[in-house]
């Protein structure tokens, strides 16, 4: 399991764990936690280090430090507080999915705009429960 996540470029991992947060009651933190990968450098360990670490220290009153983290990550986090309009610009610019917005914003019908505007898949749209 931990091969899976080593064998990804650190763009397509943070890719996949923010897509795909939570299946079946398991998170990439429990998987981390299952596997133990050894990344053999920084720019692996970070984002790694983004899953199984940034809950705690958020939770614990800190923020977690984004340098070094893919493009897509500094991004998921910009959007948890982004205005509309913000949202827009970073869906736009990062191609954020839906499922890495904050779910009030997807009550936004800009929000949708935005989405389908680069080309969402119409059978992830016809499976977005809303």
């Amino acid at each position: 399991m931990g091969d899976w996540y080593l064998s990804k470029t650190p763009d397509a991992l943070a890719y996949q764990m923010l897509k795909y947060r939570s299946r079946d009651g398991w998170t990439h933190r429990d998987l981390l936690r299952k596997s133990h990968p050894a990344p053999d450098d920084l720019v692996m360990a970070k984002p790694l280090d983004y899953v199984a670490h940034q809950a705690r220290i958020v939770g614990g009153g800190e923020e977690y430090p984004l340098d070094g983290l893919p493009d897509l990550v500094v991004a998921f986090e910009r959007a948890k507080t982004a205005s509309t309009e913000g949202l827009v610009d970073l869906i736009g610019r990062f191609r954020l999915s839906w499922e890495m917005l904050p779910t009030e914003a997807l009550n936004q019908p800009e929000v949708w705009r935005a989405l389908l505007d680069p080309g969402l898949p119409i059978t992830a749209l016809m499976r977005q429960p809303r």
